[in-house]
């Protein structure tokens, strides 16, 4: 209700002495108002501070988690690379290792890495052999350690780089460790890469002795791994292989961020002391949690190898992040509580004053709140009718507000849904987070205002709903970076399915075109190999019966008339030569159709000049043509083109034998070849005719199987379709102009060969 709908009411008469009560008991009770609500506010505002808190060392832990399952998985990827090598060439020499190496620059892109080495398998019978071998290769102190029996042997033949620690391992046999065999035989056994427990590097000199592993891959002879164990171990030729020392590895995975956790981590699923790969504090002088610290527990699967990570906040960190805005509330809460009594005191002082003047503003205070209420409920109401989901992100710490409308059209309670960004993340189709995410990216660093862009969801039941999201960025830092982004997501899975039926039902509707054509084509077949055929028939028969007849005559002892007879013979030649001739127009027919219906073979295409093309032509063309009209060649240089040089030709011959044909007939026409560039990117080849032109009623046909304008049995009607077929396939155009009285022109354009190519 607004302002003007409101009668004041008037104001009672106040008796004297009750303003210095009513002002006690109004500041007393604004006083103890002010200072429970401020109570409220510093027990909330700590709430939620431990709960950024919280959400930000989550992220970091989930950080750190997956820093190290990357960096591990393009270790892995190292090795692979190098065991390729080995794929590709039958014999790597030190050399071709040493160059490879240190063409993958390990020490710019991979720190923590000690080096890349190969482990050959050598049987026990090729210990001598393989010793002598290395020997001459310039090292004569070389020998496979530790001594001693066993089979089969292996030796670290490469490494690199080839210098420092790394020369303490050369000749030393890993698979006589019980935690290296371990880690090479899973290796062999699985046919991928293994991670080995906890060791202690043989690279170690005594000073900063660190905990070790070591990655394993193994390499086959035959360059690929076999389908079974038995015979990859047949197949082994030995294992490429990292050595990490833990603390290097970790302090470059970790980076900056480093000193403001403490971690530790452990080989295997049980966190103890004799399983500590790395502990941060060690390096670190011993540094102690903070008070109130936060610790997380993530177990890992490196390469086969559980660890286990466990993660504690530091000081640095708690300083970094600190935001205890509660002796701020409670200052500011105390402050506003006294300033508030204060006022009631004077107000409540003033009596009456104080009585119309709490009236007034408490009107003010209903008329604002009613207009705050009906906003919202408008808002509410649009957000209801449009069915969308919001969705509100806090972006640096990765806290996501969702409705709840945006969970209940995947099928989720806003309770069964996490509040952070890699909700959505999960849920999100593959395909198209490699779609969004740039564009996302984009438009947090402020090089889009907006987004929206149609993504799949995952449904709770499993199906992908497909959902229209748009937002953007609302507010930023002064230096660009985003702060604060928002919007809406809409379900569109509906109009998607209605989408996809439209195409459905467009593929069925172009098939049914297709058949209702190819029947066309059948009764056009039929029609015209019907009338020659039966022609030919009649033909034959009425020759049988003239050779029946002289066969009679000739078995008869009367006298025979031989001019008669001669005669005779020539009806029966004439049937025959008749019946002749049908048949070669059913075989032109039929050699037509085979061309009509495969005009797209590409298996003789190959780089032409059109001009070749059309001296071909002019070779093949009949001699009849040369007496009704003059052929003349412009040549204009046209590009050169992908075609099958006799397919051109045709469409060449074809095309001159028309313009050959609407020549009228008592005079010789002329006719103009002309070659040369066409649009852009195009070669063309133009026919023109000063011939009688083409009837602008037929010209929507001259295009259609048979169909013709020339005398029954002068044409099969397929030439210009053929042509058409073929420039077609061959990605071009064959169009005609044509006036009634003047001629026409058919021009063909292909696409050009770049001179370049």
């Amino acid at each position: 209700m607004s302002s003007a709908s409101r009668t004041p009411a008037a104001t009672p008469a106040i008796p004297p002495g009750i303003g210095t009560k009513l002002a006690v008991l109004a500041t007393g009770f604004v006083l103890l108002l002010t200072l429970g609500i401020t109570w409220l506010a510093w027990e909330r505002v700590g709430a939620y501070d431990a709960r950024v808190l919280r959400a930000d060392f989550d992220f970091r832990v989930r950080d750190v988690e997956r820093r190290i399952e990357h960096r591990m998985d393009a270790y892995e990827q190292v090795l692979r690379g190098v065991a390729g090598l080995f794929a590709a060439s039958g014999d790597v020499t030190r050399a071709d290792f040493r160059d490879y190496v240190s063409a993958l620059r390990l020490e710019d892109h991979y720190p923590g890495i000690q080096g890349v080495g190969f482990a050959l398998r050598v049987p026990a019978a090729d210990v001598a052999r393989h010793t002598i071998e290395v020997q001459r290769q310039g090292f004569p102190d070389y020998a496979i350690r530790p001594p001693g029996p066993r089979d089969p042997y292996t030796s670290i033949v490469f490494l690199e780089p080839f210098e420092g620690r790394n020369l303490r391992a050369f000749g030393y046999d890993m698979h006589s460790e019980p935690v290296r065999r371990e880690a090479m035989e899973r290796a062999l056994a699985e046919g991928a890469a293994a991670l080995s427990g906890k060791v202690i590097l043989v690279q170690e000199t005594g000073a900063d002795v660190q905990a070790g592993v070591l990655l394993y891959l193994p390499v086959f002879r035959s360059g690929t791994a076999a389908p079974s164990a038995a015979e990859r171990r047949e197949r082994l030729l030995g294992w490429v292989y990292m050595p990490f020392r833990m603390s290097d590895l970790v302090t470059g995975v970790l980076g900056e961020r480093g000193p403001e956790m403490a971690t530790t981590i452990y080989d295997g699923d049980d966190p103890t002391s004799a399983g500590i790969l790395y502990d941060s504090e060690k390096a670190n002088g011993g540094r102690t949690p903070a008070p109130g610290h936060l610790e997380a527990r993530r177990k890992l699967s490196v390469a086969g190898r559980p660890w286990t990570m466990v993660v504690q906040s530091l000081p640095p960190f708690h300083a970094r992040l600190a935001r205890d805005t509660r002796p701020v509330v409670a200052f500011g809460g105390l402050a506003l509580s006294l300033l508030l009594t204060g006022m009631v005191w004077v107000l409540a002082r003033g009596q009456g004053r104080a009585v119309r003047l709490a009236r007034a503003m408490n009107s003010d205070l209903l008329e604002t709140n009613a207009a705050l209420e009906e906003t919202a409920l408008r808002l509410q109401f649009a957000v209801r009718g449009g069915d969308l989901g919001l969705w509100d992100w806090d972006v640096p710490s990765g806290r996501v507000t969702y409705s709840e409308r945006w969970a209940e059209m995947l099928g989720y309670t806003p309770r069964e849904i996490e509040p952070n960004v890699s909700s959505w993340e999960r849920l999100l189709h593959p395909d198209d987070r490699l779609r969004i995410q740039p564009a996302l990216e984009a438009s947090l660093r402020g090089e889009t205002a907006s987004w929206s862009w149609e993504q799949r969801l995952r449904h709770k039941d499993g199906h992908w709903v497909w959902v229209l999201g748009s937002g953007g960025v609302v507010s930023r830092k002064p230096d660009g970076a985003a702060l604060r982004a928002a919007g809406t997501h809409l379900d569109i899975t509906a109009r998607k399915n209605a989408e996809e039926a439209l195409a459905v039902f467009q593929a069925q509707l172009a098939m049914t075109s297709r058949l209702a054509a190819l029947g066309t084509l059948v009764a056009g077949v039929a029609h015209e190999i019907n009338n020659p055929l039966a022609a030919a028939l009649s033909d034959q028969d009425q020759a049988l019966g003239a050779v029946r007849e002289l066969r009679e005559r000739l078995r008869g002892s009367g006298p025979l008339d031989r001019e008669a007879e001669i005669l005779h013979l020539d009806e029966v030649v004439e049937e025959l030569g008749e019946a002749q001739e049908a048949g070669r127009r059913i075989e032109r027919i039929v050699r037509d159709l085979k061309v009509f219906g495969r005009p797209n073979q590409k298996d003789a295409r190959e780089r032409i000049r059109l001009i070749d093309a059309i001296d071909m032509a002019m070779r093949w063309l009949p001699s009849t043509i040369n007496q009704n009209a003059t052929v003349t060649v412009e040549n204009g240089g046209a590009p050169d083109v992908v075609a099958t040089a006799g397919q051109i030709t045709q469409v060449v011959v074809n095309l001159v034998t028309n313009a050959a044909k609407a020549t009228p007939a008592g005079t010789r026409g002329a006719i103009v070849i002309r070659v040369g560039p066409g649009t852009p990117g195009m070669a063309r080849v133009e026919v023109i005719d000063r011939g009688g032109g083409i009837d602008p009623a037929v010209m929507p046909h001259i295009f259609d199987p048979f169909f013709t304008t020339s005398d029954v049995g002068k044409g099969t009607g397929l030439g210009l379709s053929i042509c058409q077929a073929i420039v077609a396939a061959h990605g071009g155009t064959l169009t005609v102009a044509s006036e009634v009285g003047k001629g026409s022109t058919f021009r063909v354009e292909l696409p050009a060969v770049s001179a370049e190519t």
